[in-house]
């Protein structure tokens, strides 16, 4: 049996969604018939499913993708940041800062930037729903993907911060999960 959703009238934002799980979550919201928007570095046309070109480490792109949004559409009900940059397959000690730098930009400093622009205008609309897709990486280390590991569980603890946060101080209005693919976490309603 499908699982099946009505999200006819919500616009929504799926960072990193031209291809894979992204791809699949983009697909998904669109036939349960939101207006999503994926926002990618490198964006990959899909049917009935607008792309911006943002790079989520860059607060300007994100600032100029959703200010075109909140135009046509007055608001954001549902983030999905799922960007993410696994880097090279390396042992630590060939493994490149720069690599390093690039994985802890996209994958966690992308999501505090986009997460950051977009609950304002959630706040503003007094609702939304802010998914933050997450890795078994960050549990479990993995030889030669150190950067990536410890990103990934560096992420989980930022995640797990920020959703009790928000559930703390916007209970009534957000609604905040963090998800590490296979056991999701979602705020509790009070």
């Amino acid at each position: 049996m499908a699982v099946t959703y009505d999200f006819a009238g919500k616009t929504a934002i799926v960072t990193g969604g031209s291809r894979g799980i992204g791809r699949a979550v983009a697909a998904h919201l669109a036939r349960s018939g939101a207006d999503v928007w994926i926002w990618d570095a490198d964006p990959v046309p899909a049917d009935g499913i607008r792309n911006q070109t943002v790079d989520v480490t860059k607060a300007g792109d994100i600032k100029a993708a959703l200010t075109e949004i909140v135009a046509g559409t007055g608001r954001i009900d549902i983030l999905v940041n799922n960007a993410g940059y696994l880097g090279p397959y390396h042992g630590f000690e060939t493994f490149d800062p720069a690599e390093w730098q690039r994985i802890i930009g996209v994958n966690l400093l992308g999501t505090f930037e986009v997460t950051h622009q977009v609950l304002p205008v959630m706040r503003q609309a007094g609702r939304g729903r802010i998914v933050n897709m997450g890795s078994l990486a960050g549990k479990e280390g993995l030889p030669n993907l150190a950067a990536y590991c410890g990103e990934r569980r560096r992420h989980r603890l930022h995640q797990s911060a920020v959703t009790r946060g928000l559930r703390h101080r916007y209970s009534r209005q957000l609604r905040c999960a963090w998800s590490n693919r296979h056991r999701p976490y979602q705020t509790p309603r009070q």
